[in-house]
């Protein structure tokens, strides 16, 4: 089986206890000529101390910056931290990166616990809203508690279709983030028609 290519940049996300590897070629600033690249891994909060420190390591050739860390992250909390890097020879030192990196929680594969993003725990909630008093509206006697009852249920529709509308633009944006097309767009047919 072929072996995955090597990313050629930072991540913007990454997985806690998962492999970290990619390469950065800087042809003005070679390994063979003594230059290193040291990654900081810090938090957004002012005043606290690097939460990761890290150095690429020559490949075979001399010419590129590889960065092979298994188990990356281990035992630091998930959240969003600041990755910066610099170039580094000797006492010289020049910043090249500076972005956000998120730091996700590596789950088990064996666990039970439902991955729902917010819209869809939004839609559970408004559906479960909707039945409720729609259950009221049934049971209630009272003609003026009915109407307000109604008016809640109302409500509610409104904005359950609304969280139904922002998770379909989500899946939306999903696929076409992870495939490259989008569903807005008629695409057109190769090998076929007239």
């Amino acid at each position: 089986m072929a072996q995955e290519p090597i990313i050629w940049r930072e991540p913007e996300s990454f997985t806690i206890g998962d492999t970290l590897l990619f390469q950065r070629y800087l042809p003005s600033w070679l390994p063979s000529d003594g230059w290193s690249i040291q990654y900081v891994v810090s938090s957004e909060t002012a005043g606290k101390p690097p939460a990761l420190n890290f150095v690429t390591t020559p490949d075979s050739t001399n010419k590129i910056h590889t960065v092979a860390i298994n188990n990356f992250a281990f035992g630091v909390e998930p959240g969003v931290y600041i990755l910066s890097g610099f170039l580094v020879n000797g006492a010289e030192r020049h910043q090249i990166y500076y972005s956000e990196l998120s730091l996700r929680p590596n789950l088990p594969s064996t666990s039970t616990i439902p991955l729902k993003s917010f819209e869809q725990e939004m839609v559970e909630l408004m559906r479960n809203k909707v039945r409720e008093l729609e259950s009221q509206i049934l049971q209630e006697t009272d003609v003026q508690r009915t109407r307000f009852v109604v008016e809640e249920r109302d409500k509610a529709l409104k904005r359950l279709n609304f969280w139904e509308e922002r998770m379909a633009h989500v899946v939306k944006s999903r696929i076409a983030k992870n495939t490259g097309f989008s569903q807005n767009l008629i695409q057109p047919l190769y090998a076929g028609g007239w």
